[in-house]
């Protein structure tokens, strides 16, 4: 069960039925709008996006009614629900009906310990290792104490329609999933290690058994070259024409010095976020936009889709650039590429931080010189 667009994502699973929830709360705009908002930083347009957010509620409590009314309807003796799925979560409880919660990064009570972070506000360091004392006072406590204060309408119109459902609130949602049977698509290794209740089950890191295979322009595009950076952050990320510029730079001089003779990049639509022209600290000039549409005898190739998993499978790519996914960093690891990692958003800036120290990849910083 979920919504209409989420039809892709079964289309290799025949004997699975999606039933429709209605059309998506949250259209391909608005998730580009948020992302934008999260990449800033700054607190004060994080809260005012957060106020934005209220007019959603009446539309995910009332996905909460059609789970309850599904669930009732078909007799569902056991429900799997998404990390990001509250209205799944709350009608499996109201229909006291167990419920399988499924996620990627470890969050929950039961993988708790002292030392890690699991609350958003700190999670970009998954740690308190190499974390000093001042930046540990600023998580946990004074950017909290700023969120609440701001959020305090938000949270409080929350409780007040999920009262109105006869739903249970709490100041600690992650306490609802304490009887759940947690499946967790990650490995220590990925994740820090600690400790972890007998309800937990470490699943991952889940691979595509089949995948689709390369075009005849990128098979060709990949065999003509030796050392190629193939670039893609993912399907919701969102670069400012500054970011763009500055990676395309950095690797248009290591083309100019030999050390990689080709680049690949997913661009998802994004060309024109993409700088016109580019010079590099050798003086040449690059017309980026005229790249564009562009297939045969070029050492860059921009493409609206890649099949990544045969890209990475390839020889001749020698360096991942990623958002840090989980999907992409697993996919790269399974074929033995190195990583780069520029993080956006969520458990990406863990995934940074975990890269390097385990020497799988390197991390690109944002906001330093």
């Amino acid at each position: 069960m979920g919504p209409d667009d989420h039809t892709k994502f079964i289309k290799n699973f025949p004997t699975v039925d999606l039933v429709s929830a209605g059309p998506a709360l949250v259209t391909k705009e608005e998730i580009s709008d948020i992302l934008r908002t999260l990449l800033e930083i700054s607190q004060k347009v994080f809260i005012e996006r957060i106020k934005k957010e209220e007019r959603r509620l009446s539309s995910i409590l009332l996905v909460y009614l059609e789970h309850v009314d599904f669930f009732s309807k078909h007799n569902v003796d056991l429900v799997v629900c998404d990390h990001f799925n509250e209205a799944c979560i709350e009608a499996s409880i109201t229909s006291k009906i167990p419920f399988i919660y499924t996620s990627v990064p470890l969050y929950s009570l039961d993988t708790s310990a002292p030392y890690i972070n699991i609350d958003f506000l700190s999670f970009h360091n998954p740690s308190n290792k190499d974390v000093s004392f001042f930046e540990r006072l600023k998580d946990k406590v004074i950017n909290p104490i700023h969120f609440f204060i701001k959020a305090r309408g938000f949270i409080k119109k929350s409780q007040q329609e999920k009262m109105a459902l006869g739903l249970e609130t709490t100041s600690n949602p992650a306490a609802k999933l304490k009887d759940a049977i947690k499946l967790f698509n990650t490995a220590f290794g990925f994740a820090p290690a600690r400790p972890v209740g007998p309800l937990v089950e470490l699943i991952g890191p889940i691979v595509p058994k089949t995948h689709p295979v390369l075009t005849d322009d990128l098979q060709q595009f990949l065999d003509s070259h030796q050392k190629v950076v193939y670039v893609a952050f993912g399907q919701h990320a969102v670069q400012a024409t500054e970011e763009l510029g500055l990676i395309m730079t950095s690797m248009l001089e290591n083309m100019e010095t030999g050390d990689i003779d080709g680049i690949l990049w997913s661009v998802r639509d994004m060309e024109h976020l993409f700088p016109e022209t580019l010079q590099t600290r050798s003086g040449q000039i690059y017309r980026i936009r005229e790249l564009f549409g562009k297939k045969e005898g070029q050492d860059i190739l921009f493409l609206e889709w890649a099949p990544q998993v045969a890209i990475l499978h390839h020889p001749s790519t020698r360096l991942f650039l990623t958002h840090g996914g989980a999907g992409s960093v697993y996919e790269a690891l399974y074929n033995g590429v190195p990583i780069v990692v520029y993080p956006f958003f969520g458990d990406q800036p863990a995934a940074a931080v975990i890269a390097e120290e385990n020497g799988y990849g390197r991390r690109m910083k944002k906001n330093t010189d």
